[in-house]
């Protein structure tokens, strides 16, 4: 789990290699032939302590093509069930509508604004955007270079923290830390679960320390826990050696 990143923005702009670029990975497919992304790919990464799933999408256009047009409806549909967005636009070609209209629709979410191909011949300039969000929000960058990509990731670190952390409907385990110690008591409270159901109220010792364990990983992102209290609450609705 964590929080949901997606990319969007027109074919060719840059979002798979930026995505690629905050991974350290090449598992977006990558051309320079506009529409090569077809499909949205999801892809876990650690920033700063802090987990993301970053969504690489197909490019906003208008098409003809019946197998383009259902990739752009699958990135409008992840889009709308994003925590935040990346906009990404391509600085060495001109604006279009469809970036102006993407620039309006950013506005309205969490979002933060890329503006790729930094290392190539400008047609324009960050200010030209007006983008109505903070200043902070527009990151200069470079897929191919990798400028400008720690500053992203920064960004979107500091977009869920502080006062104006980005806010969902069910919460996201986000430290990558939290999520293990999570698993790991899971695991601890499946084991004593099936302690349980072998041996019934005979083995009450074993079930402890499964149950110990728990508490353990749970201390480590919670306020500390006093094991016996917790055991004794627990034990106390058995008929522990009848």
């Amino acid at each position: 789990d964590g929080y949901s990143v997606v990319f969007v923005g027109r074919p060719n702009a840059g979002k798979s290699s930026l995505v690629n670029a905050l991974l350290g990975t090449g598992r977006m497919i990558v051309s320079h032939e506009p529409g090569t992304t077809r499909d949205t790919v999801e892809e876990v990464v650690d920033l700063g302590g802090v987990a993301f799933v970053l969504t690489d999408t197909a490019g906003l256009r208008r098409t003809t093509s019946a197998a383009e047009r259902e990739a752009i409806s699958r990135t409008r549909e992840k889009a709308a069930g994003a925590d935040i967005l990346v906009g990404v636009f391509d600085r060495s070609v001109a604006l279009s509508d469809e970036d102006r209209q993407l620039l309006e629709e950013l506005a309205r979410r969490p979002s933060l604004v890329a503006v790729n191909k930094c290392d190539l011949p400008a047609h324009w300039s960050a200010p030209e955007l007006k983008w109505p969000g903070a200043a902070a929000a527009i990151v200069e960058t470079s897929a191919r270079t990798g400028a400008g990509c720690d500053r992203l990731a920064a960004c979107l670190v500091e977009l869920v923290a502080g006062e104006t952390a980005v806010q969902r409907e069910t919460p996201a385990i986000s430290r990558v830390r939290h999520r293990v110690a999570l698993e790991n008591a899971t695991d601890r409270l499946r084991a004593a679960i099936e302690l349980m159901h072998v041996h019934g109220d005979r083995a009450p010792e074993l079930v402890a320390v499964e149950l110990r364990a728990a508490i353990t990983e749970l201390a480590g992102i919670t306020e500390p826990l006093d094991n016996e209290e917790v055991l004794d609450k627990i034990f106390s609705q058995f008929c522990i050696g009848k």
